[in-house]
């Protein structure tokens, strides 16, 4: 009985002795292989300049700041001759460049590198000015039109004033008559000529009777043939 206890207890301490050793050579295995597993930063250092410092795998290709590896290659975040302010605007859109590019952080990384404290003052600065002056012209726009409606709503109810008052010269409308005078009245054409007829019947009779007599002291009369 003694002895078969302590067979067993050789084979558990085996069996524990087994564990230890496996547990031991998968440490050292995980040790070893990640002291095999390059660094990208070494890497980097190593193949990349200072000017382009990121490593862009499969090929090799060295990407600057302001670059994105795309398919082995690298590929710029902006266009070439994009001002600072267009580049503040791009960078703030989201409308206006790749999401993906962004998400992943590296144009978003080249925006802070590019856009300058300075420049971006400058954009803001000009921004404000843009911004003041569209809202004085409103402003102005605005009070124009104001102005012209109230002038022609005025001028329209002056006019209908006018409309609405009778006229001066309007008889029926005229309190004070005024007395009529001979040619006021109108004349018929027969009854005319014959008021003309006898006014210079009256006329030559006037002057017969401003003439001299004769000599018989009989006075000469002209009569009308």
């Amino acid at each position: 009985m003694f002895i078969k206890a302590t067979e067993e207890t050789r084979i558990y301490k085996n069996i524990m002795n087994l564990q230890l050793l496996i547990l031991l050579f998968v440490f050292l295995g995980n040790k070893l292989t990640i002291a095999d597993k390059p660094n990208m930063n070494d890497l980097e250092n190593t193949i990349c300049p200072k000017e382009k410092p990121f490593l862009c795998v499969p090929y090799g290709s060295c990407c600057s700041d302001i670059e994105y590896c795309h398919a082995g290659k690298c590929e710029q975040c902006f266009a070439k001759n994009i001002s600072e302010c267009d580049l503040l605007i791009y960078c703030k859109d989201e409308s206006l460049h790749d999401e993906s590019k962004m998400k992943k952080g590296v144009c978003a990384k080249a925006c802070e590198v590019r856009l300058a404290a300075s420049k971006l003052s400058e954009c803001d600065e000009g921004d404000n000015w843009k911004t003041i002056f569209i809202i004085v012209i409103s402003v102005l726009v605005a009070g124009v039109t104001i102005c012209i409606i109230i002038f022609v709503i005025m001028r329209y109810k002056k006019i209908k004033q006018r409309r609405r008052m009778p006229p001066k010269n309007d008889p029926e409308n005229n309190n004070t008559e005024e007395p009529l005078m001979a040619s006021d009245i109108p004349v018929q054409p027969d009854l005319a000529r014959a008021l003309s007829q006898e006014e210079e019947n009256n006329r030559d009779e006037d002057e017969n009777d401003d003439l001299p007599p004769d000599g018989n002291g009989i006075e000469l009369r002209e009569f009308d043939g």
